[in-house]
């Protein structure tokens, strides 16, 4: 999947799940880094207020680039894109 700047996906972390928005998409998507409105807290004790920075494994799981705990981004459909 091919995520753009400003499009809106949903982010699921550590049993968390939120809608959020691409801010910044490498050319080649394996970085991304995502806004969204609450906090995201980590399994061992990583906080996330407001933005997440990702990068793509070699095996396609986007992981967290504090504590490189996986996350999963989809697409959402139903959010008009600006």
């Amino acid at each position: 999947m091919k995520f753009t700047r400003g499009q809106f996906v949903r982010l699921t972390y550590c049993d968390q799940t939120i809608d959020a928005m691409v801010m910044l998409a490498s050319p080649n998507n394996r970085s991304l880094m995502l806004g969204f409105d609450g906090v995201l807290r980590g399994d061992d004790g990583g906080v996330f207020p407001g933005a997440m920075p990702l990068l793509q494994d070699d095996d396609g799981v986007y992981r967290d680039l504090v504590k490189n705990l996986p996350a999963t981004v989809e697409p959402l459909a139903s959010r008009q894109q600006h």
